[in-house]
């Protein structure tokens, strides 16, 4: 069992590389940009700074998810 969220996103993170749903890498550097997206986006709600909920974003924040699971062409 996983005994804290970022245990769990990054085992998630390590099972989409393994199933090659998304691009290999550090999968503990994923995870944390992935949560980033995330906490970083409720913090500026709790602030004030953005109108909530939270859900009224999640389809702006799966595409950022995405990105930065993505590698950068060069």
């Amino acid at each position: 069992g996983v005994d804290n969220p970022v245990e769990a996103v990054e085992d998630i993170v390590t099972a989409a590389m393994k199933r090659r749903e998304i691009a290999r890498g550090d999968a503990g550097f994923v995870a944390g940009m992935t949560l980033g997206l995330v906490l970083q986006t409720a913090l500026q709600i709790h602030y004030g700074r953005l109108k909530g909920p939270l859900s009224q974003y999640a389809d702006t924040l799966v595409t950022a998810a995405l990105a930065v699971m993505r590698p950068l062409s060069r």
